[in-house]
């Protein structure tokens, strides 16, 4: 398969082969009046993986990065120099709410070779557990499987999405929500993901869901194809979402007013400042205040049939 005659546009380029060493360089003319068997726009994960594999097989590959190559700069080659929010190789997006007001938080996301990957999330490893419906909700679970399978549930749901511009119909809202229903009520996949930090004084637990329902839009703000996109995350938007959030932090608090933390963590409500007695409605408006991405952003483009507002056709293409 060849592709046409293109003409590189500035950033960083990677071209490889078998025969010829990749090269990396932010000169366009390495491109210009060639021809390539494959052109990967995106030198994340992603694409460096699907690069490095079409190349073994001898496929002439170029890559074009945006961004820089950040082999060389500290805050990606050393965990000590990490800070969150990124500040090098980060796209820094701009958040938007349901009523298109830009928000004064941003998304982050990888600028670089190597995406969000070169940012120092390649040294993370701390402990971490993946939770299900039965485990957040030991004693009632049952009514929560309930509500989720309720047909009439799955219909408002759709409803919302499309309403929202989260879907472009009913019936390929309904298609994804079902699909994450099914995981979550008859596979039994973990709904959270909690992460156990230890710093020297502090025990942290971030978490975030893993099925959620709530679903976000990205649109095409300008003609100008170097314009920022409008993305609109709608997080915790979804009642069961905010259940899975406030049921989580409830857990995580008791667990450290538990006696075995009794000598090692002074003030188990230091953070976020609910105290013993807080309301559910209160711990679901410390999330929806404090939420950010995970910087794991998925489902940009669906994997569905055109007619049902995917990119694909039959044969994922």
């Amino acid at each position: 398969m060849r592709t046409a005659l293109i003409t590189a546009l500035p950033g960083i380029l990677l071209a490889a082969n078998t025969v010829s060493a990749t090269v990396v360089t932010d000169q366009p003319a390495i491109a210009n009046g060639n021809f390539f068997d494959y052109v990967i726009v995106g030198a994340g994960l992603s694409g460096l993986v699907v690069a490095n594999k079409l190349s073994a097989q001898n496929h002439s590959t170029l890559v074009i990065e945006a961004g820089p190559d950040g082999s060389w700069n500290n805050l990606v080659r050393y965990a000590d120099d990490l800070t969150y929010p990124p500040v090098f190789c980060n796209w820094n997006y701009p958040r938007y709410d349901d009523n298109g007001h830009r928000m004064s938080q941003t998304i982050s996301a990888g600028r670089c070779i190597g995406g969000s990957t070169s940012n120092g999330r390649h040294i993370f490893g701390p402990e971490i557990s993946l939770v299900n419906i039965d485990q957040i909700w030991q004693t009632g679970a049952s009514s929560m499987v309930a509500a989720l399978a309720e047909p009439s549930s799955l219909e408002s749901r759709a409803q919302a999405l499309v309403s929202s511009g989260a879907a472009v119909n009913i019936e390929g809202a309904k298609m994804i929500l079902n699909t994450t229903i099914e995981l979550i009520l008859e596979n039994r996949l973990p709904i959270a993901e909690v992460v156990a930090e230890s710093y020297a004084t502090s025990l942290n637990t971030p978490f975030w869901p893993l099925m959620p329902l709530s679903r976000g839009h990205i649109h095409i703000a300008s003609s100008d194809p170097f314009q920022t996109a409008i993305i609109t995350p709608r997080f915790l938007t979804d009642t069961f979402d905010q259940q899975v959030g406030v049921a989580t932090a409830r857990r995580l608090r008791n667990l450290f007013s538990n006696k075995a933390f009794e000598d090692i963590v002074e003030n188990a409500y230091q953070y976020p400042p609910l105290g013993p007695n807080a309301t559910d409605a209160e711990y679901l408006g410390w999330l929806q205040e404090t939420v950010l991405g995970a910087s794991h952003w998925i489902g940009a483009t669906a994997m569905l049939p055109r007619a049902l507002g995917g990119v694909v056709d039959a044969r994922l293409r």
